[in-house]
This record gives C-alpha cells, sequence and structure tokens, in this order.
C-alpha cells in the first residue's frame, strides 16, 4: 500500500477523531453561556457548533490531501496534518476559556497575550505557568502525531478495497456538507422571521458567518419580514438593577441632536455660528470622544453608555437602552426624526427598537439638505404640539455625511468640490475643496440646528429644555492617510464637540476627557435616576464629577483607549486581529516596550471585564 493511499485512509479516521474532540470542548460554549435547555436555540447553537468544527477539519484534510498528491508531498503533509489539529485544538481551548470569562473571541489582544507575563492568569486560563501551557501544547502536538502515525501504519495493515477510500472521503464531505446546509438554511429561515432565540446564540461560535436572506426576500420575493419586537429577557444583567427615581424629580423636555460625521475643529465661531452662540450659554466640552469611528459604534455608545463592543450581542437580543425606558416610565412623549430612513436601519433594532412607534415619517423632499431641514420644521412641530406632557426628541441630521449636501446659495467657503472624490494628494494633504464642500454642509447643518432652537425660544420652551448637540463620529480628510470616517482611531475621526445646554445652568467650558459613554447617564441623572451610573452604563454623569481618566472607541474588529496623550489601540475580532499599539495625540505611531505592552493589555482587560458584566 503507497504512502499516500496509507495517508488518505488513515487521515480520514484523524479528522473524525479530532471533530469530535473539538466538538467536546466546545461544549464548554454551551455551558459557559446558560440558558434553558432543549430549545430551538440550544439544539441549534449544537448543530451550528459541530459544522462549524467539521468543516474547519474537512478544509485542513483538504490542504493535507492536496499536498500529499504533489511528488514527495506525504511526509510533509502528514506533519502539516499534526501542526494544523494542534493549532485548532489549543486555539479553541483559549477562545472557550476568553469567551467563558470576557464574552467576546480570540482577536490580537488575547493573541499577543498570550505570549506576555501573565498573559495567560490575566486571560483566566489554566495552567498559567507559560512553561506548563507550552508543555500542555507539545504534549497535544505529540499526541496528535502518534495518533496519526498509528493509524496509517493501521492502514496499511487493513487496507480498504480499491476505491473505497476515496468514496468515504466524498461521503464524509457530502455529511458535513448538508450539515452546513442544513445550519445555514435554518439561520436563514430564522432571520427572516426574527426567530431570536436561534439567531441570537451564533455568537457563541468563533468565527460563525450567518447566511442571512432578508435583503433579498425582501426585494424580490415581495415578503414582509415581522415587526422587530424589543427584547427585554436576552440580557438579564442589563441593567444591574431595576431602575430608581427620585420622588418629584423634574422632568424638562430634552432634544438630542446629532450631526453625522461632525469633527470637534468645525465647531467655531466661523464655520458653526448658532451652535457657538448656543455654547456660550451651555456646558462646552472641548476635549470628547466618540464611542465609535463609524455611525453604528457611535450611536450605539451615546445611547447606551456602553462599550460598542457589546454592538452585537444588543442587536441579536433587539434590547433597546434604558435612556428610552426610563423616558416612557417618567410619562415623556417620544419622537425620533432622521433624513435617512429608519425602517430597515440597524439601530430600529438596537438604540430605537422600543421606541419604533416614535419614529417620524420618512421625508420626501428632494435632495439630503432640504430633508434634514423638513426634519428639524418636524421636531419643532412635534415639540410644540399641544400636549401637556414634557417632550424627549432626537433629531439625526445627515448633510454632513459624506456627499456633504448644502445649499449652494448659502456656500461660505470657496472654492468647494462640486462631487467627492477622495483619491490624488498623499498622506497628510488635504484638499481644499473637498475640506471646503464639508465645512459648507457644516454650516448648513448649523442654520438648520440653529433655526430650531431659536424656534424653541420663541415659543417658550428653550427655558424648560435640556439640548444635546453632537457628532456621531468624526471626519478625516487625509491628515494621516484615511479619508472619511471608519478607517482608524485618528483624533480626527474621533473628536467630535459636544453641547449641553441645561436650563439654569451657568455656562461653562470643560478641558478634560468625556466621551459618548457620558451621555446616557447624564441625561438619565436629569431625568431623576438615582441609580449609580454603574448600574446600566460605563459612563458618569458628565455635571457631577471632572473629566474622565480615559475613554473607549471601538469600531468592527477593534477598540482604542483615547488617554491625555496618546490613543492605544487594540484587536478584539477575529477577521482582523491586530495587536497592541500606540499613537501620540496627533496620531503618529510611538513604539513601546514589553513591559508597557503588559502593562496596557492587563489595563485594557480590566476595562473589558466592566463590559464583560452586562453580557451575562
Amino acid at each position: 500500500m503507497s504512502d499516500r493511499r496509507a495517508l488518505a485512509q488513515g487521515l480520514l479516521w484523524f479528522v473524525v477523531a479530532n471533530i469530535g474532540l473539538l466538538f467536546a470542548d466546545a461544549y464548554g460554549y454551551i455551558l459557559a453561556a446558560g440558558g434553558a435547555r432543549w430549545t430551538a436555540g440550544w439544539l441549534f447553537v449544537h448543530v451550528a457548533l459541530l459544522a462549524q468544527l467539521a468543516t474547519a477539519m474537512l478544509l485542513v484534510a483538504g490542504l493535507v490531501l492536496a499536498l500529499a498528491a504533489l511528488p514527495g508531498g506525504t511526509r510533509i503533509a502528514a506533519v502539516l496534518a499534526t501542526v494544523a489539529a494542534t493549532a485548532l485544538q489549543v486555539l479553541l481551548y483559549v477562545d472557550r476559556g476568553v469567551y467563558a470569562h470576557y464574552r467576546f473571541h480570540v482577536g490580537g489582544l488575547a493573541l499577543e497575550l498570550l505570549w506576555m507575563r501573565g498573559g495567560l492568569a490575566a486571560l483566566h486560563l489554566s495552567p498559567e505557568d507559560p512553561r506548563v501551557f507550552a508543555a500542555g501544547v507539545a504534549g497535544v502536538l505529540g499526541l496528535e502525531a502518534g495518533a496519526l502515525v498509528w493509524l496509517c501504519r493501521r492502514a496499511r495493515l487493513r487496507p480498504w478495497p480499491t476505491g473505497t477510500v476515496a468514496r468515504r472521503w466524498v461521503l464524509a464531505t457530502g455529511i458535513v456538507g448538508g450539515l452546513v446546509l442544513l445550519e445555514k438554511g435554518v439561520y436563514a429561515a430564522c432571520d427572516l422571521w426574527e426567530v431570536r432565540d436561534v439567531t441570537r446564540v451564533t455568537r457563541i461560535v468563533p468565527l460563525y458567518q450567518p447566511f442571512t436572506m432578508v435583503g433579498f426576500a425582501r426585494h424580490h420575493l415581495a415578503f414582509a419580514p415581522p415587526p422587530i419586537v424589543a427584547g427585554k429577557t436576552g440580557l438579564p444583567h442589563y441593567p444591574r438593577a431595576p431602575l430608581r427615581f427620585a420622588p418629584g424629580a423634574p422632568r424638562p423636555n430634552v432634544l438630542w441632536i446629532v450631526l453625522d460625521s461632525w469633527r470637534a475643529d468645525t465647531f467655531n465661531p466661523d464655520n458653526t455660528p448658532a451652535l457657538w452662540r448656543l455654547g456660550e450659554r451651555s456646558q462646552v466640552f472641548l476635549g470628547h470622544v466618540s464611542g465609535g469611528n463609524n455611525t453604528r459604534y457611535g450611536t450605539f455608545s451615546m445611547f447606551y453608555g456602553l462599550y460598542a463592543l457589546a454592538f452585537d450581542a444588543f442587536a441579536a437580543e433587539a434590547r433597546g437602552p434604558v435612556l428610552f425606558d426610563a423616558a416612557r416610565a417618567r410619562g415623556y412623549r417620544l419622537g425620533v426624526y432622521s433624513t435617512s430612513r429608519l425602517a430597515f436601519s440597524e439601530l430600529r433594532r438596537t438604540a430605537f427598537v422600543a421606541v419604533q412607534d416614535a419614529i417620524g415619517p420618512v421625508f420626501a423632499d428632494s435632495g439630503i439638505a432640504a430633508k434634514d431641514a423638513a426634519a428639524a420644521e418636524a421636531v419643532g412641530r412635534f415639540a410644540t404640539a399641544a400636549d401637556p406632557r414634557p417632550f424627549f426628541a432626537v433629531l439625526l441630521l445627515e448633510s454632513t455625511h459624506a456627499g456633504y449636501d448644502f445649499d449652494p446659495a448659502q456656500a461660505r467657503y470657496r472654492p468647494y468640490s462640486e462631487r467627492i472624490g477622495f483619491l490624488g494628494p498623499g498622506a497628510g494633504v488635504r484638499p481644499t475643496p473637498v475640506w471646503n464642500r464639508y465645512r459648507n454642509a457644516v454650516a448648513y447643518a448649523d442654520t438648520v440646528v440653529g433655526g430650531l432652537v431659536d424656534w424653541l425660544d420663541a415659543h417658550g420652551l428653550l427655558a424648560t429644555t435640556v439640548v444635546v448637540v453632537t457628532g456621531d463620529h468624526g471626519e478625516e480628510f487625509n491628515e494621516h492617510g484615511y479619508w472619511g470616517h471608519n478607517g482608524a482611531f485618528t483624533p480626527e475621526q474621533l473628536r467630535v464637540p459636544l453641547v449641553l445646554y441645561v436650563p439654569g445652568l451657568p455656562p461653562a467650558r470643560h478641558q478634560g476627557l468625556s466621551s459618548h459613554h457620558d451621555l446616557a447617564p447624564t441625561i438619565l441623572a436629569l431625568l431623576g435616576v438615582t441609580n449609580p451610573p454603574e448600574d446600566y452604563s460605563l459612563g458618569r454623569p458628565l455635571l457631577d464629577a471632572p473629566g474622565d481618566p480615559y475613554a473607549v472607541a471601538c469600531g468592527a474588529d477593534e477598540c482604542a483607549v483615547v488617554e491625555g496623550d496618546r490613543t492605544l489601540t487594540f484587536g478584539v475580532g477575529v477577521h482582523d486581529p491586530a495587536g497592541i499599539q500606540v499613537a501620540d495625540a496627533a496620531g503618529r505611531p510611538v513604539p513601546i516596550g514589553r513591559a508597557e505592552a503588559e502593562r496596557c493589555a492587563v489595563e485594557v482587560l480590566g476595562m473589558l471585564t466592566r463590559l464583560s458584566g452586562f453580557l451575562r
């Protein structure tokens, strides 16, 4: 019997055995997640985990068999099989341990900690001694190698009939393929019909890739998805305790305005004169940082007061923020007005999922700028409606988003680009025409907001209305080689203005660091909530304490810790597992030593531990 055929026969049993071992270890995810047994979600996660692990081992087998088919490749293929199987076993063990404690899967931060002194203990992995852990990995490698050698020798002693090896590999591939199709089909159906018991459990599965057909069904099959129902029980530790209210606490009106992509340095008397005048009688936070570098994460952080790393968990549960729960409980009438359609927006199943009845109409005006003006007018009508209840209105403006729409007749900065093109100059060169177009859009949004504030003042409402004006995130114009947002954690993408008008409070300018995570606790305190902020957020009331020691911002696979003079970024995702990196206040990379990297990593894990308490 040839070495190649013996390897193919032995490898099949090797793959089956490793799938079994991986699944046995992966059962720890299910135990860590808890919850009721024999539900649809509990059954589905077994299938999803098995399909994921079997697919991974089958891909390894495919590479091994392809390598073995090459001249002289059998021995190298056997080595690859043992090393790859060992790597999968060890990575799964590490990931399961990290998920059980922190509720996220292994990314750059966890991988870097594995090589640091005290890293295993920080990740709550056993054994904590790196030498013992390395010996364990070596032992697994030895067992894998020994098993494959034994299986190949057994194959030579008991060879299958000609053609049987190929047929059994085809059968194994078919079984795994069928399992994957079943799992993906069930997920797609449950996603269509909002069967949350099934879709929520996929966050347990490492590297899970959901298959969804909601968009296809909506556009091509005339499918009307069921309404999204706000969840209340899927995250039992959010909040940690029921909200409590001070007896007889005042109920001021609240107007919360968000300018898309509004960066900090455009808040000035020239570019935003109306908002600057409002700032002269408000609390202005000059060191304010968004909780994300895009709309999804920046908006999540401001309304929830939690690190945006938790976005997927809250979206899966369709759990809205306690901010709006409190407003409802206190008898507010709510209105949410947006230039962009919120019908299928991610915001509809997160921030606004529990107030969908408060979402305003779709504006038919031509152009984003005109829609912004129409949305502001709608908020004005809502605020002045004949209703004795206080109002809580949210206004999301989009003219400052890429495209940068404005009324050309009001253009203040020239020359400006007629359209946006982000290619051409090297890093550090900011094209004046593009920058001017953006500043014109900001100036236009300023007139829209200024008109709404004047409207409230003219109707006697400003004296009883708390006004929040900020950006969901910033916007970069090639200062560090990036355009727009969602590209990095540079100051231009994270630093945003914050104007907080509180009737009766003397105006002040706050130099310290503040973040979007502080907004929900600030407003909840003004609504009379007496719980400590730790019950529902990771922020602090802006009016009760000095500046934050740090701010946290997140993207899809990375987060950043913004301190006074530097920004520390670290990977939390598995798709782009970047390690720990440091930049100075201007966004320039700063090298750090091993000891400092270890200190930073432990500090970051402490922050993530605070978040994980809400996700259990």
